[in-house]
């Protein structure tokens, strides 16, 4: 039973280490793509940064078996469609205003996405999840005012 209970342990900790070299990641590139994005038209931007993002998954490919109904395909189009229109109304947002301002207000995308999985996918908001959005939410609005 101890066992268990160090293995879960362990595995929160990967995530959490996985998140946080995400948000590095994430963070980072969006740097690189803004001082990009300030020398090119938005929509060619788009797409050269969309290619440069399908290098690293396309190099996984080989090593992984095919598995997609067509549900699965519908919402992966759905959710692409609608990533792309906001990445180009943030490529607008981004060449017209204020980095500094612009990225806090785009990284509220938390909030559509956890108030999304609790009513669609039943995901569970417990209080420290409301108090952790809630930080964030300051967090990002002290970031983004003047």
């Amino acid at each position: 039973m101890q066992f268990a209970v160090h293995k879960v342990h362990f595995i929160m900790n990967t995530s959490v280490l996985l998140a946080g070299l995400t948000m590095i990641l994430f963070g980072s590139g969006v740097f690189f793509y803004i001082i990009g994005l300030r020398e090119s038209s938005a929509a060619y931007a788009i797409v050269v940064f969309l290619l440069a993002q399908l290098l690293i998954p396309a190099l996984r490919l080989p090593f992984e078996k095919m598995q997609m109904n067509s549900r699965a395909l519908l919402f992966l189009i759905i959710g692409g469609i609608v990533v792309g229109c906001g990445q180009f109304t943030y490529n607008i947002a981004l060449r017209s205003g204020d980095v500094p301002v612009v990225v806090p207000i785009r990284n509220l995308a938390v909030l559509v996405t956890v108030f999304l999985s609790v009513v669609f996918l039943g995901d569970q908001l417990t209080p420290m999840r409301v108090l952790g959005v809630l930080f964030a939410v300051i967090a990002i609005l002290l970031l983004s005012s003047s």
